[in-house]
């Protein structure tokens, strides 16, 4: 289940040796978050999905951002504004395009 998921990613997260192991763990994480936020109706939340397409490795990944603004955290201040936001996540639970 979708709180399993996340503990599990936040575990993995935690367990990272270094920046670049927290990188690696974020997609997961991000993704576990997002999934979980999407099934439940969280009062006042605004959340914005973000996606770099270089990150890990070229495939791409998304994180979960408070404004609708880019901060990488896949490459920090290298390629700090990398990426592009890509939707709102709302109240509802549900997406719209930004």
């Amino acid at each position: 289940d979708a709180g399993s998921a996340l503990r599990d990613a936040a575990r993995d997260f935690a367990a990272a040796a270094d920046i670049d192991g927290q990188r690696v763990a974020l997609a997961p994480l991000g993704a576990a978050l997002r999934a979980l936020l999407e099934g439940w109706h969280v009062e006042g939340l605004e959340a914005w999905v973000v996606h770099c397409p270089m990150a890990q490795g070229g495939d791409g990944a998304d994180w979960l951002a408070d404004e609708p603004e880019v901060v990488n955290p896949y490459f920090g201040a290298e390629m700090l504004r990398c990426g592009d936001v890509r939707r709102a996540l709302h109240a509802s639970g549900g997406e719209h395009d930004h």
